[in-house]
């Protein structure tokens, strides 16, 4: 059977219109995207943190679960650059590299302070 491509054509529309109208953008700060990205955002917050304690208490064994941890939640954002400085931080950690794996968290934490800024604007 021939497809009336006028017919589908506004089909097409009637849907896509009915999507647009049901939804709220993510980059809205009311919408439900916003709130999970701003509920992971603190949880990395609280993670620095507890890293920070963990290099100051010599656990670094516990520091590489916590940029693993770290890594975990810039991938449930899809923030990929601060995932691969956590990938970096962990590396050298896993490595007994801790000066290497502090300098790492202190670049993810600018690039988090600017990635974090940018979602309350």
């Amino acid at each position: 059977k021939p497809i009336d491509m006028l017919e589908l054509y506004e089909k097409i529309d009637q849907i896509t219109n009915l999507h647009q109208q049901n939804r709220t953008p993510e980059g809205k700060k009311d919408s439900p995207g916003h709130a999970l990205l701003l509920k992971i955002s603190d949880e990395i917050d609280d993670c620095i943190r507890e890293l920070k304690i963990l290099i100051k208490n010599s656990h670094y064994s516990s520091s590489e679960s916590m940029a693993n941890r770290i890594k975990q939640l810039c991938n449930m954002i899809e923030a990929d650059e601060l995932k691969h400085r956590a990938f970096m931080m962990e590396l050298s950690f896993r490595k007994d590299n801790i000066n290497q794996g502090a300098g790492h968290l202190t670049k993810f934490e600018e690039d988090f302070y600017i990635f974090k800024k940018s979602l309350i604007v």
